[in-house]
């Protein structure tokens, strides 16, 4: 008869096996293009068999960073209803945009096609003019097939706590740490709960605010950024024909209207852009 010792045995040997697969994720080769107190910028490859696996990303890319400042300040999130009510607030706060767009622009033009683009970007803010509590908003980020620039978030203006230690978890494709989820808008198409398809081409992001209808049909214009000079249009598409605000008050009230069957659910974010879009360029509210 075995003892209980000898009974043990292969269930330990078993529970180390389990332990041992657990730890064994995926493996990565990492290099580093900017790292401060702030912001970490990182190219990332993944590690197969001692070799890099190939994802076929359109890097090198050459995107301007005024353009990609000017996307970033375009994506919005909703919160969860039990964190924060539900808000919709911008994904990336204003702050962040314009030294994003300068590191992610440089990251892109460096990148190989089997490299992605983490970030990880710190903000503090005083409290009682004395404190700091730190912010912590992290993405992956590439240019794939069709020219599209996708941005998967992990954290979006996440507070850091203050306890020592705390273990961050770099940002990962389809990680789920924080509740929100991405809204989509003109030329971005959400593809995941936090992550979006960016036609980044498109003359949308030559220009630096974003428009919202209030429920009154009151036109509010949020400024983004500080004006910029325009980009060289040698590398844009041939231009849509530009948005411009209705004074009709049919029109206005049409635009109220739809925000808020878009905001209710009675829409999709497709039908919401394409009547948006109808309504703005004239047709019959």
């Amino acid at each position: 008869m075995r003892s209980g010792r000898e009974r043990l045995a292969p269930l330990v040997l078993l529970l180390a096996g389990a332990l041992a697969l657990a730890a064994c994720g995926p493996k990565f080769t990492r290099q580093i293009l900017h790292d401060t107190d702030e912001m970490s910028i990182v190219l990332r490859a993944e590690i197969r068999s001692g070799e890099r696996v190939e994802r076929n990303f359109r890097h090198p890319a050459t995107l301007s960073s005024i353009r990609i400042a000017h996307i970033l300040s375009r994506i919005d999130v909703r919160t969860a209803v039990d964190e924060d009510g539900g808000k919709r607030k911008p994904a990336i706060e204003t702050s962040l945009l314009y030294a994003l767009g300068d590191l992610v622009s440089e990251a892109l033009a460096k990148a190989k096609s089997d490299q992605e683009i983490v970030v990880q970007a710190r903000r503090k803010q005083k409290r009682l003019g004395i404190f700091h509590q730190e912010y912590l908003t992290t993405f992956v980020a590439y240019v794939g097939g069709d020219d599209l620039f996708y941005l998967h978030l992990n954290r979006v203006d996440w507070p850091v706590p203050k306890t020592e230690n705390v273990d961050i978890k770099e940002p990962a494709v389809g990680r789920e740490i924080m509740s929100f989820r991405v809204i989509g808008a003109d030329a971005i198409e959400p593809v995941g709960p936090q992550a979006v398809a960016v036609e980044w081409r498109d003359p949308i992001f030559r220009k630096a605010s974003n428009l919202r209808v209030g429920p009154t049909g009151q036109v509010m214009r949020r400024t983004i950024l500080m004006e910029e000079p325009e980009e060289a249009p040698e590398d844009a598409p041939e231009a849509l024909p530009p948005e411009s605000i209705p004074s009709d008050p049919a029109a206005l009230r049409a635009l109220a209207e739809l925000e808020e069957a878009r905001t209710a659910g009675r829409i999709t974010e497709a039908q919401y852009r394409k009547q948006r879009r109808a309504i703005l360029q004239g047709a019959t509210p």
